[in-house]
């Protein structure tokens, strides 16, 4: 059975040869599953696809769900799960605005999800894969939580996931850092601990909402 692992990356790409070196059931390929025409080898050749916090990123989901069609072979089943909306995103747009920081952000809608726009999220992912040709097992949109123990862990969270740092000179990098923090933090729910040093703690409440769908391909396709 053959066993891969996509992305558009190549840097992750290399990390996942280098990490899993020794692991003989998996192959690293680069892909992108928002292409207008995948490699002929790859159609109709797996069995099942799975995608966790990854299709977020992508901006024409139309076009990466009929490429994840392509690549199943009849009844192959496909669990996604990503992020449809999180106060981090709309903390993008709000500091692109900034004039010190807007040259460097000038694809800042690149990076946030269409579902932000979405009215109904579920509906419209839910047509979107039926109009595809799958058969929907399961879809819902769920609003999760999560507390960041203060400020700097928050910091540390956003900085290894923002896009736009590395494009930014360090002092500027920082600033801008800051500003995203405060920005993120004022669109949640913060709580003051006391430590047990008698000093003051702010805990952030993060809520975002995750889609979680499970699909398949039906059996009397014709291929």
């Amino acid at each position: 059975m053959d066993e891969i692992s996509a992305d558009i990356s190549k840097k992750m790409i290399a990390s996942a040869q280098k990490k899993f070196a020794d692991e003989e059931r998996i192959d690293f390929i680069e892909l992108d599953i928002e292409a207008m025409e995948l490699p002929k080898s790859f159609l109709g050749r797996y069995d099942n696809a799975l995608s966790f916090y990854c299709l977020h990123w992508i901006q024409n989901p139309r076009c990466a769900y009929e490429n994840i069609f392509k690549l199943l072979r009849p009844g192959g089943r496909v669990i996604v799960t990503f992020l449809t909306y999180n106060d981090g995103f709309k903390a993008y747009l709000k500091t692109s605005e900034n004039p010190v920081y807007k040259s460097y952000m000038k694809d800042v809608r690149k990076f946030i999800p269409p579902t932000h726009t979405y009215a109904n999220v579920r509906a419209e992912v839910k047509k979107m894969l039926e109009e595809t040709g799958f058969e929907v097992i399961h879809c819902s949109n769920r609003e999760k939580t999560f507390i960041y123990e203060n400020m700097e862990v928050l910091k540390d969270h956003v900085r290894a996931v923002n896009p736009f740092l590395h494009r930014m000179p360090e002092k500027i990098g920082e600033e801008y850092l800051n500003d995203l923090v405060l920005e993120i933090v004022s669109r949640n729910i913060i709580f003051v601990n006391k430590k047990s040093n008698n000093k003051e703690e702010a805990s952030i409440l993060d809520k975002y909402k995750v889609l979680v769908a499970y699909f398949k391909k039906p059996l009397n396709i014709q291929m």
